[in-house]
């Protein structure tokens, strides 16, 4: 009787001790488990803001790059100027050579003869190098009696020439005309209007 009163209480203990073990063990490791996930989560949090952290450093960088009313004058002749400024600008090298990219530009060419040019447009980009312009983005240019609206505009400063193109709507006193293209030789004042196809007509409209 004594023997099997043993066996009882050795067996409750080992039941018991088993039910401990699984509670403990089973609790622990969904702590454990979960205590993971949100390290884990945690650590992806860190990650984002360190992404951000180092995405807006980058912007500042441009930033600090930029630079607000950038104005340039050269002297490409003996009475020919050229004056462009822009609201702000940044300064960019492509293979050692300083090119400038500019917003909200206005320029100014003066001719041998004195006359003016005026340029307002979107977007330009210089060549500091060459001071070779190209105007696009909504390109507005007076000239003389003239207007000319077009979509861009290359000044050609070692050789003395403007090339409007793209879109192009020219405008006098009495005339339209609308074209592929239009040079303008600043030496000589002649001036080219043709098509980029020899088959195309010029469109002219008389204005009365």
């Amino acid at each position: 009787m004594k023997g099997l009163l043993q066996l009882s209480l050795l067996g409750l203990i080992f039941v018991i001790s088993i039910l401990f073990y699984k509670s403990y063990f089973f609790e622990n490791k969904s702590l454990t488990q979960k205590n993971l996930i949100n390290k884990e989560n945690q650590t992806n949090n860190k990650t984002t803001i360190k992404n951000n952290e180092t995405f807006d450093p980058e912007e500042n960088e441009i930033k600090k790059n930029q630079i607000k009313n950038l104005l340039y004058k050269v002297d490409y002749s003996k009475n020919g100027k050229y004056e462009i400024k822009a609201k702000l600008s940044k300064l960019n090298y492509v293979e050692g050579v300083e090119k400038v990219s500019m917003i909200d530009v206005s320029a100014y060419i003066v001719d041998e003869n004195f006359n003016r040019i005026d340029i307002v447009s979107n977007n330009a980009l210089l060549n500091t190098d060459t001071y070779k312009t190209s105007f696009f983005g909504d390109v507005y240019i007076k000239y003389l009696d003239s207007v000319i609206t077009s979509n861009k505009l290359d000044f050609n400063f070692q050789e003395n020439f403007i090339i409007v193109s793209e879109n192009i709507l020219y405008r006098n006193i009495n005339t339209k005309i609308k074209a592929d293209n239009i040079k303008i030789h600043l030496l000589s004042k002649e001036i080219e209007v043709y098509m980029n196809n020899s088959k195309d007509k010029i469109e002219i409209t008389h204005i009365k």
